[in-house]
Formats: C-alpha cells, sequence, structure tokens
C-alpha cells in the first residue's frame, strides 16, 4: 500500500482526506491518459481536479495558524500568570 493510501487514527482527517483524494484523482488521470490519444488530461481538467485537492490543504493551513495563535496565547497567559 502506498503512502497516499495509508491512514493511522492519530492522523488529522484533513490529512486523511488529501491521501484519498490524491490516490482517487491518481487513478482518475491514469484512465485518461490511457483512454486518451493526446496522453493524458487537459488543463481544463487538471485544473478541476486540483481544486479540490487546494481547498483540503488551505483548511490544514488555517488550523496549523490557528494552533500556532493558541500557542501563543498559551504562552502569554503563562508569562502573565507567572508575573502576578
Amino acid at each position: 500500500m502506498t503512502q497516499a493510501t495509508t491512514s493511522t487514527p492519530d492522523q488529522p482527517l484533513t490529512d486523511q482526506m488529501a491521501g484519498w483524494v490524491t490516490a482517487h484523482y491518481m487513478l482518475a488521470i491514469r484512465k485518461l491518459m490511457e483512454a486518451g490519444p493526446g496522453g493524458g488530461p487537459d488543463l481544463k481538467t487538471l485544473r478541476a481536479l486540483l481544486h479540490d485537492v487546494v481547498a483540503v490543504r488551505r483548511g490544514d493551513h488555517r488550523a496549523a495558524r490557528v494552533q500556532m495563535e493558541w500557542e501563543r496565547l498559551a504562552e502569554k497567559h503563562r508569562e502573565i500568570s507567572g508575573e502576578l
């Protein structure tokens, strides 16, 4: 099994979804390459396929920013609590 289709319970759901989407789209692209005389999907098809991947990863980036802000605020709270 490849890394894109392997997931663990402690992995964030969006990471699992990105793996599933990647595997699904890789199969779709492979089918397009086998079926089409041009040897692969056109730009419009690729753009549509990647739109979903970008949406999932954008959510990951937002979650990471929220986590960093949460950690920064927790540290600030500890500093203020220590000063009192």
